[in-house]
């Protein structure tokens, strides 16, 4: 059973990375950095297999292999979520512990030769059990980074991270089992092989990140929003400024069904080039905040006025244009700090 769960598990990663290294990006160096990722798992895989098969040569190079599992997903989604890519000189430092993982592993040889490593020699257990707990605990280090990584840069690009961020925490989650599998063999605790249930757990978690970015390739492609455009800050802050004038000048914005569309006809610009610019200049937010800045202070300047006590709130929230309750509480409590009726008793005792 086990032989042709690692046989499909090598198939299926196989077709993975083909399908990944063919795959035209924008971002090809995610790309490659997850086909690295995914034949590195392969080769824990493919280990798992040969000792299933009567092959395992002792040699344990996937113990030192594995140190270099939490460098690589970090960089994979580092390149996805940041356009400002290190140099490859200073990424080279993420895999110094896999150097000195080889190293270890090689004086474990050289101490204990003929026997191979392994957590069952009596003389080698504490050496190798050691080696274990300190490469995982340098896995998970590396994966809290990489989570921390898809909450980074903008909105749309935090959005685009959530599925990726889902799978590494799944990812950790395999490998908390995989961790606590490995615990248990060494407490000799009547638990499954620890080394098959890490292959499978691990496999299963990165195969399904691979899958995942295969069949959602627009992952390589999250660039920033208006990153193609030409519009620079003085440009947008001067758009914006035309608008909110045409808002003030005005009373358009009493409609409810007032848009994007129209006040982009009265200024004289794209609707494209308005939204643009009323999300990028600072202190304005986008066209439906601009919209309801204006329309609550309409609000205002009706309620100070003589004759706002004999009318409700929402009759002087209708009249400023805002078409619902909530979406007008909202907005007021946002612009004021207070809700409508707190302002209005706030003029009350005023009066």
């Amino acid at each position: 059973m086990l032989i042709a769960i690692y046989t499909a598990g090598l198939v299926q990663a196989a077709a993975l990375m083909l399908g990944l290294a063919a795959l035209k990006v924008r971002r090809s160096g995610a790309r490659w950095l997850l086909v690295v990722l995914l034949a590195a798992f392969s080769w824990l895989v493919a280990e798992e297999l040969a000792d299933a098969l009567g092959f395992d040569t002792g040699l344990a190079l996937g113990m030192a292999l594995e140190v270099a599992l939490g460098p690589l997903l970090y960089l994979f989604v580092r390149a996805l979520v940041r356009e400002d890519g290190a140099p490859a000189r200073r990424d080279a430092r993420h895999f110094a512990p896999l150097g000195l993982a080889l190293l270890y592993l090689a004086g474990l040889h050289l101490g204990f030769p003929g026997s191979g490593i392994s957590l069952s020699h009596p003389d080698m257990r504490l050496w190798v059990a050691g080696f274990v707990f300190a490469k995982m605990t340098f896995f998970l280090a590396y994966a809290v980074a990489t989570v921390r990584l898809t909450f980074a840069g903008e909105a749309e690009r935090r959005e685009t991270g959530l599925p990726v961020r889902i799978l590494v925490l799944v990812g950790m989650a395999g490998y908390l089992v995989a961790a606590a599998s490995f615990t248990a063999f060494f407490l000799r605790l009547p638990l499954p092989d620890s080394d098959q249930v890490s292959a499978v757990v691990l496999a299963l978690s990165i195969y399904g990140l691979g899958y995942f970015c295969l069949v959602k390739r627009g992952v390589f492609d999250a660039r920033p929003r208006y990153e193609a455009s030409p519009m620079d800050a003085g440009e947008a802050a001067d758009i914006a400024a035309r608008a909110r004038r045409s808002l003030d000048l005005g009373e358009a914005y009493r409609d409810p069904d007032y848009g994007l569309g129209q006040l982009a006809a009265a200024i004289g610009v794209s609707e494209a080039r308005l939204s643009q610019a009323l999300n990028t200049a600072p202190g304005v937010g986008g066209f439906h905040q601009l919209l309801a800045q204006r329309r609550v202070a309409a609000f205002r300047e009706a309620a100070m006025s003589d004759n706002a006590a004999q009318r409700t709130v929402l009759d002087l929230a209708f009249e400023a244009g805002f078409n619902s309750k909530a979406t007008f509480y909202r907005a007021f409590q946002a612009v004021e700090g207070v809700t409508p009726n707190q302002f209005r008793a706030r003029l009350a005792g005023r009066n």
